[in-house]
């Protein structure tokens, strides 16, 4: 597959300087009702103009880059609901939500995590059908119109794997991110060098790492990530680490201490710049005017 001008851009973007990412869609789309059992890439289409509306705001805040809502939409995960028929749909029109918002604005990049249960040798999903269920979660996001396929919240090699040469097949840039535990290793115990060393022979064109942890546990991950790879790199880590108080969820990062580490991630050289868990349009903002005055 050719790449599309977007595709070019992006990959000029981030060789050259950084782009702004967007944050994290699953908790916003509980703030609006979805109901714990519900899967929000079917919102894309139950809901799609509450997607579309999240997507809007991000730009609004400042995103130049936002990720579709096609997290885990693979087969192995709508399986388990029984809800495989609808994968298509929900990939498509998650795209097609995605390019409707960033127009000629962003640059739209197709989200896949992993497939939720544990590849071998961990657990009981072969590789081979891991690498089957990436195949077609990647090409479906490429045919309907994704600039670049972002792999994020990994934390088995054994799985990223099967997803970074699933993306590379499509021809599209490929970023790769995997999330690491505030003790500074993924829950597999992958240090970050190793990560980004694996992740650039794989043929991805950034690496870095997402979720999990705040910004201020996040930075020494990249620090050695950068130490052991010269491929652009992503930060995107949640509003900090998710807590609890009076039975609800929250993320206790400032919008304010969001743009403080933005601009740290940013002066070690940081290409795409974002966020994940807990973080609205409103850190967004606030990392935009810090980033670009």
């Amino acid at each position: 597959m050719a790449q599309r001008p977007r595709s070019s851009q992006f990959l000029s973007a981030v060789s050259t300087g950084f782009l702004i990412g967007d944050g994290g869609y699953g908790v916003l789309l509980r703030a609006q009702g979805m109901s714990g059992d519900e899967r929000p890439d079917l919102w894309n289409i139950t809901h799609p103009e509450r997607v579309l509306a999240l997507h809007r705001a991000f730009i609004e805040a400042g995103s130049q880059v936002i990720q579709t809502n096609t997290f885990q939409a693979n087969r192995i995960s709508f399986s388990r609901q029984g809800v495989q028929d609808q994968l298509r749909d929900a990939i498509l029109q998650g795209v097609r939500v995605a390019r409707e918002a960033a127009g000629d604005t962003a640059i739209v990049g197709g989200s896949m995590g992993p497939t939720g249960s544990l590849v071998e040798p961990y657990g009981d999903l072969p590789t081979a059908q891991a690498r089957e269920a990436f195949d077609e979660q990647t090409q479906l996001l490429a045919e309907a119109g994704a600039d670049f396929i972002i792999v994020e919240t990994h934390f088995c090699l054994e799985e990223v794997r099967e997803a970074v040469q699933a993306a590379k097949k499509t021809g599209l840039p490929v970023a790769a991110s995997m999330t690491f535990e505030a003790r500074g290793s993924t829950a597999f115990g992958v240090e970050p060098g190793a990560a980004a060393v694996e992740l650039g022979e794989l043929g991805a064109d950034l690496v870095g790492a997402n979720c999990s942890t705040g910004p201020a546990e996040m930075l020494p991950v990249i620090v050695r990530m950068r130490e052991a790879t010269k491929l652009p790199l992503l930060a995107q880590p949640n509003a900090g680490l998710p807590q609890v108080r009076e039975g609800k969820v929250f993320y206790p990062d400032t919008p304010e201490t969001m743009a403080e580490y933005a601009v740290r991630f940013r002066d070690i050289g940081v290409a795409l710049i974002g966020a994940c868990c807990g973080a609205g349009p409103e850190h967004i903002a606030a990392m935009a005017r810090a980033l670009r005055p």
